[in-house]
């Protein structure tokens, strides 16, 4: 039921924390500046064990509380990390950008194509960086925007993470 989503919810959250499901969000995110333009952190997608469902969570944080960490949701398993898990800057940070390059004559005379060509992409591009590395428990990469159908901003722990995510890719 209803209920029972909204408590499992609930039951991975924080006294003082305020987490969306990736729909409520979608549903608020353009009302910010009357909420005084909050921090928003991906928190990346979970199981929920009641839902029995993958969900994005996304953290709101008023201005006001700049600083303040909540611990990690503590779901059943984390499918895609959040910005929580992503490269640290003070470890080393590879950055790799993406970006399909398609001819004009084929993206006008196979558009069906084209467009399922790059959907294939960035399927293959986010089950690349969501693996988990068996040793560590670390994610192999974080998507940090895709900004246009296949056009992503990925972040890497090393060069040699980046380079082999461009070698599989």
């Amino acid at each position: 039921t209803a209920v029972c989503g909204v408590s499992s919810l609930l039951d991975l959250t924080n006294i003082g924390q305020i987490v969306l499901s990736f729909p409520a969000w979608h549903k608020v995110q353009f009302a910010l500046g009357e909420l005084a333009q909050p921090f928003v952190i991906d928190l990346g997608v979970h199981t929920v064990e009641d839902l029995g469902a993958q969900v994005q969570l996304v953290e709101i944080l008023a201005r006001e509380l700049k600083g303040r960490v909540f611990p990690d949701v503590s779901s059943v398993d984390c499918v895609a990390p959040g910005a929580r898990q992503s490269p640290i800057s003070g470890d080393g940070v590879a950055f790799v950008f993406t970006s399909p390059v398609v001819s004009q004559d084929s993206q006008d005379s196979q558009e069906s194509l084209v467009e399922e060509a790059i959907s294939v992409f960035s399927e293959i591009t986010r089950q690349a960086i969501n693996a988990k590395d068996k040793s560590s428990g670390l994610f192999f990469g974080y998507e940090c925007q895709e900004v246009g159908a296949g056009n992503f901003l990925l972040a890497f722990r090393d060069l040699e993470m980046a380079m082999k995510y461009a070698g599989q890719v």
